[in-house]
């Protein structure tokens, strides 16, 4: 895997935390992760994502990613590559 930088470890964390604030309340709710180009998005969410898993929540949980264009579909084959490394 490859090694985070601080800020992106940080952003996981907080998005953590946040997360687990909001699987507390009762009906729908959103969390939406926003940075800039070149930030490391996708790296964050597929490391957010691998760390939310293995919490074992009980709730389910849905994710939508919205992304300009196609990038939808590139970040899914980045996320795929990462998570088999």
């Amino acid at each position: 895997m490859l090694e985070l930088k601080k800020y992106q470890r940080e952003a996981i964390d907080k998005l953590l935390e946040f997360t687990r604030i909001l699987l507390e309340k009762e009906g729908s709710r959103v969390c939406v992760l926003k940075a800039p180009t070149g930030s490391g998005k996708t790296l964050i969410m597929a490391n957010y994502l691998l760390n939310l898993a293995q919490e074992n929540t009980t709730k389910k949980l849905s994710f939508i990613w919205i992304s300009a264009h196609n990038l939808h579909r590139q970040s899914r084959v980045k996320i795929e590559k990462y998570l088999e490394s």
